[in-house]
């Protein structure tokens, strides 16, 4: 969504400044509109005072709308509430309330240490990773869990 948005400011912006006759602008029109005539050596349109400013506001509201929609999109990654259902599969061998290790160990405040038991750092792919291909007595949840349900199941995890 964020790319349409730019793309689409980006055409009006050049339409209007950089390449008048692909919006099918001619000079007689340009003038009319209050802007400033083509330059002669360059064949673009001269930026009349304050155009510079408006320009630079709608790259910011591009950049605004298109951070939005990526903030979006990976907020609604997973959900906690379901992965807490996910997690009672989980807890015949781990803890969700304690570090203290029963089978594996304790999940409490798994994303805020900075290693996983298997030395790897802690993120969403390494916990994933974890949760796909099991070892050190862990089975693989590859193929037992579905990709929605371990990106609820990571949700959940982060809530600990």
């Amino acid at each position: 969504m964020g790319l349409i948005v730019i793309v689409t400011v980006r055409f009006i912006i050049q339409s209007r400044y950089g390449a008048p006759v692909i919006a099918g602008l001619t000079d007689a029109h340009i003038g009319a509109q209050g802007m400033a005539p083509r330059h002669p050596a360059l064949g673009k349109i001269d930026l009349c005072p304050g155009e510079t400013m408006n320009r630079t506001r709608v790259y910011v509201c591009c950049a605004i709308l298109s951070a939005g929609s990526i903030a979006a999109l990976a907020a609604g990654k997973g959900d906690a509430a379901k992965g807490k259902e996910v997690f009672e599969q989980c807890a015949v061998c781990h803890n969700s309330d304690s570090t203290e290790k029963k089978m594996g160990p304790g999940l409490k405040g798994l994303f805020k240490r900075d290693k996983l038991a298997n030395g790897k750092k802690i993120t969403d792919a390494t916990v994933r990773d974890q949760i796909e291909q099991g070892g050190n007595g862990m089975p693989s949840y590859k193929d037992m869990l579905s990709d929605t349900e371990k990106d609820d199941l990571i949700a959940y995890l982060k809530t600990l």
